[in-house]
Parts: C-alpha cells; structure tokens; sequence
C-alpha cells in the first residue's frame, strides 16, 4: 500500500534530516510513499484528514505537538502518531494523546523501520472485524477499536473504546477470532490491545483512551514475557 505521510517539527534542519532519513529508510523497504513536511502545526492539523502516518515534534512554539495530536486525532482516528522528541519526561504525555511509536531524537534506522513495518501490519489489520450475533442484531467489532477482552465464566466480555459487549462464547474462541500481533496476554483471562496500554506493572496493567481508563491484571508468571513483547514491539529492541 502508498502511505501517505506528514513530518512535523519547527527545526528546519532538524525537518529535512528526519525527511531524509525517512525516506531512506522507506526506498530501502520498497514502501511506496508520498511524504509533506510542516514547519507550522497548525498547517498540519488543517490537512491531517489525509495521511496515515505523521511524525510529530513535541516542542514546537505555535502549537505544542500534545496538543496538536489530540486535534488530529480528531480530524482522523486512523491516523499513527510517531512522537519525537528531545526529552523522555514527556512520553507518558505522548502516550495518553494517542501515540502509536515515541522515540528520543534522533531517530535510528533501525526503531524506524521496525516502526514502519508495524505501521503497516496496523494498517493493514484495520479494516479486519470479528462477528458476533446478539439478542438485537449483528454485531461488527473492527479489531483495533477492542481495548481488551476479558473471560465472564463461559462468557467474554469485549471492551471497545466505545461501549462493552458480553458475548455467548468462550475467550479463548474470542481470542482465536481477533488472533492480532498487537494484542498480547497479560493473564489468562485477560487479552489486551498494546495500543491502548498507558503503564503496566506485575499486577495490573493500565490501558484505555481519553477519559475511559482500565486497570487489569497482570499475572506474575506472565510478566517477563509481556514485557519483553511490548518493548520488541515499541520498536526499543531488534
């Protein structure tokens, strides 16, 4: 697929290095692309409802890039956001406003590229739903709007980023159904979607968006295991 794609920061030079470097990297994949870059975030925003992925600085003096994700964000909630930045005391910001990669200037290749080939396994995976007949109708849940499923006895309960769903199947059939690389266990009972995970320690693990905020288990004997996933996964180890 063509990604289309936004680079953002207020450095002119800080701008075309992350441009070259991007566009390296995606030559060197052999992703197909079309790339702007924006010294303005407000001139970001305006246009946002065309891209799939866009590189945000977080200091920038016009509009901070916290603020302008979350205005993204709402123009297109497909949209990945890849924060950078110079300073770490901001990625549990970054991480509340929707962030699907933070890196600490600079970027490397090598974070880079594993970034873009989740991109595009999320892109991919987003048109991708599980079916499920109710008292009412038929429901259809697009995978990547599930925050976690969790078993209820013989029952699951699905919790979406917009409402809940108990349905009249097992979790692990449940399970099987969404069978994502961007969701992992984080107990037997628990099957969450690393997207939406804010903290997590080897007792809970905090996931949500916005205002609606979980905190779910962790089993101990699970929490190595995850923890390596999500730090592969994040891109902070190849």
């Amino acid at each position: 697929m063509k990604l289309n794609i936004a680079i953002c920061d207020d450095n002119k030079l800080v701008l075309e290095n992350e441009k070259a470097l991007i566009e390296e990297t995606l030559k060197e994949m052999g992703i197909p692309y079309k790339m702007d870059k924006y010294q303005n975030p407000e001139n970001l925003i305006k246009n946002a409802w065309q891209y799939d992925l866009v590189f945000l600085d977080v200091e920038m003096d016009e509009v901070n890039g916290i603020v302008a994700a979350e205005s993204i964000h709402n123009i297109n909630k497909e949209c990945l956001l890849f924060f950078v930045t110079n300073h770490e005391v901001y990625m549990d910001y970054a991480m509340n406003e929707y962030a699907f990669r933070f890196w600490v200037k600079p970027m490397s290749k090598e974070k880079l590229k594993f970034g873009l080939e989740s991109a595009l396994k999320r892109l991919e995976n987003n048109n991708k739903c599980i079916e499920f007949n109710t008292d009412r109708n038929v429901v259809n849940i697009p995978i990547n709007k599930i925050i976690f499923i969790c078993a209820e006895n013989k029952k699951t309960t699905i919790v979406t980023v917009d409402e809940q769903f108990v349905v009249d199947r097992p979790y692990k059939a449940v399970k099987d159904m969404i069978n994502s690389y961007f969701f992992y266990e984080s107990h037997a009972s628990y099957y969450v979607n690393l997207n939406y995970v804010k903290a997590y320690s080897p007792s809970h693990v905090k996931c949500g968006i916005g205002n609606h905020e979980y905190e779910i288990h962790m089993s101990r004997r699970k929490y190595t295991k995850f923890n390596k996933y999500f730090i592969d996964w994040m891109g902070e180890q190849k």
